[in-house]
């Protein structure tokens, strides 16, 4: 056999095993991993396949290039970041991320090699951040009404919407500013224009989840802010009236627990026994 067919028969053997190799090893792992922010986070990666392996590497990565674990023939290699660390057990390996950072969403991949190839697999982490409002209730003798939502992730817009539900936002104002943790504060202003007695809804739209994550109704006007305030009256007079006559439930049973056991204990010293009289000492 001449030596360019002997070359040749032997790198498709090569090739062939390592095919082989490699369609019988996979990675187990999620494609995507949701989580709150300043919590922690586990990936896992594990390889398995159903004949023996040999494990030459097993690295955690950041694309293009950043190693956050790495394992490579007997020796292990540790990520710079404080909040990051890697553990491996036989053929998986877990990474673990403290404090979850708007700086940590992104791609993650996980990297095997045995003595026949390659193989690599991306996670996405995704992180979430609740807005808290500040906005008021009501706002009289103003032109324009201000919406906020603040320390929140990820980045999301400010829609108006009147009585009707018509969505208004084209006059309205948006403001979006970063925080130094890498969170988002979100106001907007919105003219009122002839509408000086009326009620709003602000809504925060997610362009990442294409839907809204919190509404804040806001009156404006004497009119509107009065009968808001009669509503948040008539239910703070309504919680009232509930604990009063629970109050007074409870008393009138304390109240008539009392006197019986009263009575109870006069009898037993007062009153006829068998026949006989008792005296209290």
């Amino acid at each position: 056999m001449s030596d360019w067919k002997t070359k040749s028969l032997c790198l498709l053997s090569f090739l062939y095993i390592a095919s082989a190799d490699l369609t019988l090893m996979e990675l187990e792992l999620n494609n995507s991993v949701s989580a709150r922010y300043n919590e922690d986070i586990l990936l896992h990666c594990r390889a398995v396949s159903k004949e023996n392996m040999t494990l030459v590497l097993f690295q955690w990565l950041r694309p293009p290039n950043t190693t956050l674990y790495k394992f490579n023939k007997g020796h292990e290699e540790f990520s710079n970041s404080s909040r990051i660390s890697g553990v491996k057990q036989g053929f998986e390996v877990s990474l673990t991320i403290n404090q979850l950072k708007p700086s940590d969403e992104g791609n993650y991949t996980c990297k095997v090699k045995t003595r026949h190839g390659m193989k690599f697999k991306n996670v996405t982490v995704k992180l979430e951040a609740p807005y808290s409002d500040s906005s008021p209730d009501c706002m009289i003798q103003v032109e324009e009404l201000t919406c906020v939502f603040s320390g929140g992730y990820p980045k999301g817009e400010i829609h108006w919407f009147d009585e009707e539900g018509n969505n208004v936002t084209d006059r309205a104002f948006n403001n979006c500013s970063e925080t130094g943790e890498g969170l988002f504060n979100i106001s907007s202003s919105y003219h009122i224009g002839n509408h000086s007695s009326y009620s709003y809804n602000c809504s925060l739209w997610i362009p990442r989840s294409a839907g809204y994550s919190a509404t804040k109704q806001i009156s404006s006007g004497w009119n509107s802010c009065a009968q808001a305030s009669l509503d948040g009256a008539s239910s703070r007079k309504g919680l009232r009236a509930a604990l009063l006559v629970w109050g007074g439930l409870f008393c009138g049973i304390l109240i008539f627990t009392t006197f019986t056991n009263k009575h109870k204990v006069r009898g037993w010293f007062y009153g006829p026994v068998c026949g006989k009289t008792h005296y209290r000492i």
